[in-house]
């Protein structure tokens, strides 16, 4: 067995090694964040060689070797035969980690891509921490729309939401659906409790210079346009962090300034 646990853009690379890896009948576990990549790993591999897999803790890095847990979470995981996935769930919670089988790994990849879309390519583009995002009330709406985008596609693409370790996602699906004086306050709390001030995985990939957007809003956007759906925010938010990435947006244009994101976005809030 082996976790493939790279950046998105580094999934078609590690495909490569992964025959060589991998005993025969083995697994390869995808915790990558972002959807499409378990189709990477299968044209290389056979699908029924590929776990899917989402790890809902929120962690980061303090030092060499040691990772601090900031949320509770635990780790989904679909596909690769029921057996084999019932084996690795029990094996994990025997070794203290909240796991759960789920039954489709397209339901299981979509309520994670819900769940990494939350205040991301935002507060990157903003060098704004969540809490702070979901406290304006025109970023909430720019939030929410980005994230509407989103549910509407996978519905489209039969999507049924599921809940994750830690993480009602069909919760978060009906409170996107109500009045904004009834969602808004719920959601922020929701945000302040699970980020709060730590920043986005976006944040950081612009740090190093290359993002996994193109697997998250980028996705929204990709799948929206072959299903003949317009997802202008999940698209424009896309490029503008790419373009940032590479070096053609300076990063100053966006840095606390809202009204220069709703103004690119297309909207006033």
């Amino acid at each position: 067995m082996v976790f493939v646990t790279v950046k998105g853009y580094d999934v078609e690379r590690a495909a490569l090694n992964l025959p060589q890896l991998l005993a025969p009948r083995g697994r390869a576990v995808c915790l990558t964040n972002g959807v499409g990549h378990e189709e990477t790993l299968a044209a290389r591999l056979g699908k029924e060689t590929v776990v899917a897999g989402a790890v809902t803790a929120s962690v980061s890095l303090e030092a060499p070797g040691r990772v601090l847990q900031h949320t509770r979470g635990g780790v989904g995981l679909a596909g690769g035969g029921a057996a084999w996935t019932a084996d690795l769930v029990a094996a994990l919670r025997s070794g203290g980690f909240r796991a759960r089988a789920y039954a489709r790994p397209v339901d299981l990849k979509w309520s994670k891509l819900l769940l990494n879309l939350v205040s991301n390519a935002t507060s990157a583009l903003l060098d704004l921490p969540p809490a702070q995002v979901y406290s304006d009330a025109r970023l909430f709406r720019l939030e929410r729309r980005m994230l509407g985008e989103a549910v509407a596609v996978g519905e489209a693409l039969g999507v049924r939401w599921v809940n994750l370790p830690g993480f009602p996602v069909r919760v978060l699906v009906r409170l996107l659906r109500l009045p904004e004086a009834v969602c808004r306050p719920l959601l922020r709390s929701a945000v302040a409790r699970g980020r709060g001030d730590k920043m986005p995985s976006l944040w950081y990939d612009l740090s190093r210079g290359r993002t996994e957007v193109a697997y998250l809003n980028g996705a929204v956007a990709r799948w929206g346009a072959l299903g003949g759906m317009a997802t202008p925010v999940n698209e424009t938010l896309s490029r503008l962090v790419e373009e940032f990435s590479f070096g053609r947006l300076d990063p100053q244009e966006f840095r606390h300034n809202p009204c220069a994101l709703l103004r690119a976005v297309g909207t006033n809030g």
